[in-house]
């Protein structure tokens, strides 16, 4: 571990730190160390982990930490307590991840150094195994100013009403960021949070996926109220795996939803929203869907109890009036048929960035339909797994050139950069 000195003038990324291999020297070489993230595992005998928080407090460099359980081995039930120290010493952290066991008390003190930390902005405490009840942390949010991502995903808070947690989150401003899935919310807990979400106007992003046995369609009916009365999230995943909400009820203000909000542009539900439902009740949400104009992706299941036939003549009448949608995974039949028999209305579709969940162009017949210079509309809206998945298709159509050939390769580039 020595080598750490060389380390003085390289900008590299560190991995795997066996602590227990560590000298001094070494540990006090972290001091120095000009690398920008640092990623330390734990190791069956990494009983020197205060001496290396000591040395990674004065360090001026290092930008992203993360702390990562190997194995069965651990750093000890004094994790939390060593990260709370850092925060307290270093100013220059700006994004810390903890995949590792934390007891509450460890997980409070991590809390009560943020009271005073200026520099963090983004917290990832997934699956960390917490129980704690929030209290503190909506404490520190009250006060903190710099912190715009929380990842919790994956702790247990099922005996926790997060009352104080959700009051903070009604006045903080600065956080952006908050997934809160897996964490088996209770229903007060979460009825606590959509009193929130009425007020908050900060959080774009928000994670409230569940695995709650108590969830009930009139608490999912509460949370899609809030979500209809908050014009400032972007995107919102909301999946339930204990409940299947295929009632009346529940779609009417699914609908509404999408009638009344303005902000939200990424939505995934359950898979079974669309289930059973026919088409009287449905014809609502396809009204509400074709005046939508801010919705780029919705995940809500598969209109299942509708034939092809059915399914198709739902998607006509969404994407003849709607074009924001760019993807999404409720259409069961094969659209790419009925583009090829309307003409008229393919060139429209496709120059509306009508991507599907399930991509119906991947697929040499449906590409060929397409005229080249709406091949870029569409790969403009792809991520890059997308666009590198459907190369192969494109260089063997009879329409592909050298000039789209790089323009593909212009924008698979910027995709993978971004």
């Amino acid at each position: 571990m020595s080598g750490l000195k060389h380390l003085k003038a390289a900008k590299i990324k560190l991995s795997n730190v066996q602590l227990c291999k560590m000298t001094d020297a070494a540990i006090e070489g972290l001091k120095d160390c000009k690398c920008s993230e640092l990623t330390m595992s734990s190791s069956d005998d990494s009983h020197n982990i205060d001496m290396v928080v000591e040395g990674l407090a004065q360090n001026t460099s290092i930008t992203k930490l993360s702390i990562v359980l190997k194995g069965q081995a651990k750093f000890g039930d004094d994790v939390g307590e060593n990260v709370a120290r850092l925060l307290e010493k270093n100013n220059m952290i700006t994004d810390l991840e903890v995949h590792h066991y934390l007891n509450d008390f460890g997980f409070q003190m991590i809390c009560k150094a943020l009271l005073n930390n200026n520099s963090l902005m983004k917290l990832d405490l997934s699956a960390c195994c917490i129980k704690d009840n929030l209290s503190v942390l909506g404490d520190t949010l009250f006060h903190n100013t710099a912190l715009k991502v929380l990842n919790l995903l994956g702790n247990c808070f099922y005996s926790s009403s997060m009352d104080k947690f959700c009051e903070a989150l009604t006045v903080n401003t600065t956080m952006h960021t908050l997934n809160l899935g897996a964490c088996s919310l209770p229903q007060e807990a979460m009825l606590n949070l959509a009193a929130a979400l009425h007020v908050n106007r900060s959080l774009t992003d928000l994670d409230i996926s569940l695995h709650s046995s108590d969830f009930t369609q009139q608490l999912y009916l509460v949370l899609l109220n809030a979500l209809k009365n908050n014009n400032a999230l972007k995107t919102v995943t909301m999946r339930v795996c204990d409940y299947c909400p295929q009632s009346v009820g529940t779609l009417a203000s699914f609908t509404d939803l999408i009638k009344t909000n303005t902000s939200i542009t990424r939505l995934t539900l359950d898979w079974g929203m669309l289930a059973s439902h026919e088409g009287a009740n449905i014809s609502e949400f396809i009204e509400a869907l074709k005046e939508n104009s801010t919705l780029t992706t919705l995940m809500c299941g598969p209109f299942t109890a509708f034939t092809t036939k059915q399914a198709d003549y739902y998607s006509k009448q969404i994407f003849e009036k709607n074009y924001s949608l760019i993807e999404a995974n409720f259409f069961f039949g094969r659209l790419c048929k009925y583009l090829k028999r309307n003409k008229r209305c393919r060139r429209r579709v496709i120059a509306n960035t009508m991507v599907m969940y399930e991509n119906i162009f991947r697929s040499q017949a449906a590409l060929d339909l397409l005229p080249p210079e709406l091949w870029m509309r569409v790969f403009a809206h792809l991520s890059y797994p997308g666009i590198d998945s459907m190369a192969p298709l494109i260089e063997n159509s009879s329409k592909y050139n050298s000039r789209l050939q790089k323009q593909i390769a212009r924008i698979k580039l910027l995709k993978k950069l971004a």
